[in-house]
């Protein structure tokens, strides 16, 4: 994670993202908000993927494509680091 240069704070529709650093504002929806509590709780994008084809009744496969695209997205933004790994 790269919280020390990101704050984010939740809302009823999801999350915004600012990075303090550029000042650039990024917004997702609640699954997003729920990937970004999954980091922040240090899980694995494969432990979250699972956890996301559990609850909206999704393969595997489409959950791990999802969840990787959206922590790419992130890192590419410096809101967090890393590489997907699901």
């Amino acid at each position: 994670m790269n919280s020390s240069a990101v704050t984010a704070v939740h809302h009823d529709d999801g999350i915004v993202f600012l990075h303090k650093v550029n000042g650039m504002l990024f917004a997702s929806n609640r699954v997003g908000a729920a990937i970004w509590i999954a980091l922040q709780d240090t899980r694995t994008t494969r432990e979250i993927a699972s956890e996301m084809s559990s609850v909206y009744a999704i393969p595997h496969s489409t959950a791990c494509e999802h969840v990787d695209a959206f922590v790419a997205t992130l890192a590419t933004h410096g809101l967090i680091e890393g590489p997907p790994s699901c």
